[in-house]
């Protein structure tokens, strides 16, 4: 999609018409919104990942006085 073109967002499949329609600059405002919630996920899961790698080590490791 370029600069001052618009598309559509649905498809009426019985009249055949666009039922929503977006210009170029809401589609990039729509995909930085999107890039920062993905990004806010990607961070989240990943601390979630390394709490919980941390946490297995931590209460599976041979402990130095023999329990």
């Amino acid at each position: 999609m370029r600069q001052g073109y618009t598309c559509a967002l649905d498809y009426s499949v019985r009249g055949g018409d666009s039922t929503g329609t977006a210009t170029f600059g809401q589609l990039k405002y729509a995909q930085e919104v999107k890039r920062g919630d993905l990004l806010g996920q990607g961070l989240l899961y990943t601390l979630y990942g390394t709490a919980g790698t941390a946490s297995t080590v931590i209460a599976t490791r041979k402990r130095a006085d023999g329990r």
